[in-house]
Parts: C-alpha cells; sequence; structure tokens
C-alpha cells in the first residue's frame, strides 16, 4: 500500500514524467528492434505489451492509445513477417494487432482504477477511525515520522484521555458517550486549529504540536482543559468531561517514535509536573513502574508462599464493656518494602486484580480461627473487610459458604465490612451480592460511615439492611466538640430507629469513651482498649476483659 502511494507521488514529478515517456520510447524502440533481429513479427511481438502496460499505469487509458498506435506501427507495416525471406506482414494482420493493444489497455486501465480505488478504500480504513473519522493511530505515527525526518526542530506529543466515557456509557448509554467523545474531538480540532487531532483510541486522542516545546504544549493544553469544567450538552443533556493529558518532546524525551508513544501513555496520570491535570513525562517514571512492579511480585509471591498473617483488633460493647467481637486485619511476617503500609499493598493488589485472592485467604483464615478458638470454649464473631473488587466477584459468595461449611461454623459468626465507595461502583451487583449473603445470615457493616457523599441517603433509605455502621475515625478525633458531639448523637440516634447498631473506630483516649457513653454508642473499637493482636493472645485479653472496668482507665 505505502509502494503504491509513494509511486502516485513520484508521478507528478516532473523529472520522473520526462524520464518515464523516454524510457516508454525507448522500450518500444527495443522491443521493435529485438522482433526484427530475432527473424520477424513471429516472434515475441507480445513484449510489446510492456511499454503499453506501463503507459496505462502512469498516464492512463488514453495515453495508452497512442503508445499501442506507435508500438503497433513499429510492428506493423515495416516490419517484415519473416525478415530472413524479406515476406511482409498483411495489413489486416498488423491493424489487428494495434486493436488488440488498444483492447487489452483498456481492460488493464480498468482493473487499475479498481485496484486504486480499493487502495484508497483501504487507506481510508487504515488512516481514519471509522466511528469518528478522525485520523487513527496510524496516520499519527506516519505523521510524526515524516515530521521527524524532514524537520529537526521541537516537536511535542500530546495524549488526551476522556477518563469518565465508561462511566457515562455504562449509567447512560453508548450513544450519549461516544457522541460526548465527538464532541470533544470537534472542540479539540477548533482549539487547536494550527495542528491534527486524531483519534488514537475509543477514550484518547493525540496532537502533534510542531516547532513547540512541551512547557508551552502544557500550557495551551491547560487552556483547553479549562474549557472543559463547564458541563458540555448533549442532545441537551448536560454532561460533565473529565480529561486527563500527557506531554513528550522529541528529542528531549527521545527519538523513537514507539518510545515517545509508550511514554506518552505511561506519564498519563503520573503527574511530575502537573497542572490542570496535565503530565509531562519524567525518567523517574521509569524508576516508579519498577518498583510497582517488584511490589506486585513481592505481594504475589507472599500470597503463595504463605507469608501473610492475620491479628484481631478487639470491638467492645460499651453496655456490658465486654468484648463482642474483632476485627481480623492482614499483616506481612516479612515485609520487605517498609516504606509501604498494608494498605497500600492491598490498594496496589486491587489495581493489580488478585485483591479476590488474598480476600478468600483472610476469609479462609478468619473462619479457621474462629474453629480454633470454638474448639478451646471461645465464640468470637470476626468482621472481615471486603473491596468493590470482592463485592464484584461472583464466587465470593459460594466460597464463603464452603468455608463455613468446611469448618462447620455458623454464618453469623462473620461479619464483612465495606465501603460505600465499594457500593456505588456497581450498585445492582453489589446489592445482589450483599443480599446473598445475609440470606446465609452473614452481617453486613459500612466502614468509614460518613466520609461518603451519600452515606446518610444509603442509612435513611435503608439502602442496604445493615447490620452495623462504623463512624469514621475522624469523627471520633475532633469528638470532644459540641457541634461533633451533636452530629454524631444524630447519626446514632437515626441509626437506632433503624434497628442498626453503631461502631466507633480509632478511638484513643478515656474521654472519647465517655463521650460516645453519654450520646449512646454501642461498640468501641481503638488502641484505648487494645492495638491488633494476635490470635493467640485473645484469649487471654477476653479473660482478662472479663474484670475491666472502663473507669478505671
Amino acid at each position: 500500500m505505502n509502494k503504491l502511494k509513494n509511486f502516485t507521488l513520484l508521478r507528478e514529478n516532473k523529472l520522473f514524467a520526462l524520464g518515464s515517456k523516454f524510457l516508454i520510447l525507448c522500450l518500444i524502440v527495443l522491443v521493435g528492434l529485438l522482433v526484427y533481429l530475432t527473424g520477424g513479427t513471429t516472434s515475441f511481438v507480445h513484449l510489446m505489451y510492456i511499454p503499453i502496460l506501463l503507459t496505462v499505469v502512469i498516464y492512463g487509458f488514453k495515453a495508452s492509445i497512442i503508445s499501442s498506435i506507435v508500438g503497433g506501427l513499429v510492428l506493423g507495416p515495416f516490419m517484415p513477417l519473416h525478415v530472413s525471406n524479406q515476406i511482409m506482414q498483411e495489413t489486416s494482420s498488423w491493424v489487428f494487432r494495434i486493436i488488440m493493444f488498444i483492447i487489452i489497455a483498456f481492460f488493464v486501465d480498468i482493473l487499475y482504477k479498481d485496484v486504486k480505488r480499493y487502495y484508497e478504500m483501504q487507506k481510508e480504513l487504515a488512516y481514519h477511525d471509522i466511528i469518528t473519522g478522525y485520523p487513527n493511530a496510524n496516520k499519527f505515527k506516519d505523521d510524526f515520522n515524516y515530521m521527524i525526518n524532514n524537520n529537526n526542530s521541537s516537536i511535542s506529543l500530546t495524549l488526551i484521555e476522556f477518563t469518565n466515557k465508561d462511566m457515562i456509557n455504562q449509567y447512560l448509554n453508548y450513544n450519549t458517550a461516544q457522541a460526548a467523545f465527538m464532541n470533544l474531538l470537534n472542540l479539540a480540532s477548533n482549539v487547536f486549529s494550527d495542528s491534527k487531532v486524531y483519534s488514537v483510541t475509543p477514550n484518547q486522542f493525540s496532537i502533534i504540536f510542531k516547532d513547540m516545546d512541551h512547557l508551552k504544549t502544557s500550557e495551551r493544553v491547560c487552556q483547553f482543559i479549562e474549557m472543559l469544567n463547564e458541563p458540555m450538552h448533549v442532545n441537551t443533556l448536560p454532561i460533565s468531561v473529565i480529561v486527563k493529558g500527557s506531554i513528550v518532546s522529541y528529542p528531549y524525551h527521545g527519538k523513537d517514535t514507539d518510545d515517545l508513544m509508550q511514554k506518552l501513555q505511561k506519564s498519563l496520570g503520573h503527574p511530575v509536573y502537573q497542572k490542570k491535570n496535565v503530565s509531562i513525562y519524567d525518567d523517574n517514571f521509569e524508576v516508579k513502574r519498577k518498583e510497582y512492579y517488584n511490589t506486585l511480585v513481592f505481594l504475589y509471591d507472599s500470597l503463595k508462599k504463605d507469608m501473610f498473617e492475620l491479628a484481631y483488633q478487639p470491638k467492645i460493647c460499651l453496655a456490658d464493656q465486654e468484648v463482642i467481637g474483632v476485627e481480623a486485619l492482614l499483616r506481612l511476617r516479612d515485609n520487605s518494602i517498609k516504606k509501604l503500609s498494608i494498605g497500600t499493598l492491598i490498594n496496589i493488589a486491587e489495581d493489580a486484580g488478585f485483591i479476590n485472592e488474598i480476600t478468600k485467604w483472610v476469609i479462609k483464615t478468619s473462619i479457621g480461627q474462629i474453629k480454633e478458638w470454638k474448639d478451646n470454649g471461645l465464640d468470637v464473631c470476626v468482621s472481615i473487610n471486603l473491596s468493590a473488587h470482592d463485592i464484584m466477584d461472583n464466587s465470593i459468595v459460594e466460597y464463603t459458604k464452603a468455608i463455613l461449611e468446611q469448618y462447620n461454623i455458623e454464618s453469623n459468626r462473620i461479619e464483612f465490612e465495606l465501603t460505600e465507595r465499594s457500593i456505588i461502583s456497581d450498585f445492582n451487583k453489589a446489592y445482589e451480592t450483599l443480599s446473598k449473603f445475609r440470606e446465609l445470615g452473614i452481617k453486613i457493616s459500612l466502614d468509614d460511615y460518613g466520609i461518603g457523599h451519600n452515606s446518610l441517603v444509603h442509612l435513611v433509605n435503608n439502602t442496604f439492611p445493615y447490620d452495623y455502621i462504623k463512624i469514621d475515625k475522624e469523627f471520633i478525633d475532633n469528638i470532644e466538640k459540641d457541634q461533633n458531639q451533636s452530629l454524631i448523637k444524630g447519626i446514632i440516634d437515626t441509626a437506632h430507629v433503624l434497628r442498626t447498631r453503631v461502631i466507633a473506630e480509632g478511638v484513643e483516649s478515656l474521654e472519647q469513651v465517655k463521650v460516645l457513653e453519654d450520646i449512646g454508642c454501642d461498640i468501641i473499637q481503638g488502641y484505648y482498649f487494645s492495638k491488633p493482636i494476635p490470635a493467640k493472645d485473645i484469649i487471654s485479653f477476653m479473660e482478662e476483659t472479663k474484670d475491666y472496668c472502663l473507669n478505671n482507665g
């Protein structure tokens, strides 16, 4: 395809035009000479099709009529049938030959035009996005290669991602999401009218800025993103468009096209230099990516080599001051990545897609520990944290049921904690999964209550039938203030009306305990009573708690 394209461009060159005409004429003469030297028109006359068809390809059918006539005349009245006997051809013979030359040239011209049309169609498909109609990634790469081969000045590349397109597609519909993307492309095309916009993926587009460094490019891209602060109207529907961008510069960040394209993707969402959600590539990205990869390997090995362990933080009932359960918290026996907290490691596992396996390990280990405590005469309820990925896992319910049956443990001995963020990612799926857990008799707790935008809505509307809500530590830290006490008391009273018990987490002082007791909190959890402790210490802790008096501090 590229060869045909190059040939089309070459044909428009004047020097090539002159040279090709001379070549065709020489070929006609050479074929005539060859036919004469080999004894006449009884052999090699078909070689005359070479210059004739070459004329068709270069100049078209009309020009080939001339070359057919000239070639026919060279092989015609002046060319003997048999040179040795000087027997001349009949007029009808060489005239018929000229006619055949023209007919063949006509059909070859039709065929060649079909090939050209096919080429143009393939070129359109190869270099344009069939949905948006904009130039695609192939065209982007070709144009950039052409620029760096013909221009030694600075060139900046920008990649802009429509980050919430999938969400619009999910909660509205595909047509609205695609229309918003088209509006975004059209806006970019107008704003960057001195450059070309390329639709490189279903939710990303690129722009090439010629003779512009990455800092100047960043300013222009930031101005564009600032224009998107106001909602975009799609079919009278206001749509908030969220984008992020990345920038690399040639030759500052590299000289290889593929390398620069990879750096564009890598720097997307890694704001070393950030302004208006635009990042410029930095070599430190490679170091960070390597660290991230090493962390993933470490987590995977930890799971396979059974390097995880659980610590349990007791939960105290304020009414009778007894331990009513514990929360299972993940720990590592040998955390060689000291600078990363267990929370950060869990987030990385979520991003990598194997948090489900870790959660299943926690479920199995916790239920096994409940069995061990039960065999020692201790009934303990264990709460386990679930992520959004866990709730979306179709196998999580059956897995939990199977482990409960394996250890012969009652389902009300475990409790699942989840945050509001894990619910809103897919409300219907979350409701389905939690309903199945409730059918098994498993308790459900809403964690980090109060920091989500819709926490009160979920509680008042009884969106999910929670057994517990856990008030976030941020509220408990400032509970001495009257306005915070009133707010937390309102939450507790509302929960009690709905027959939901309230847990305060992050309790660290006697003053906080007394306030929570006064405003009717049910359960408290925090370092004031105990940090997370190993399973072997739970029995002794619970025995000590029987004689524990809150007022003694």
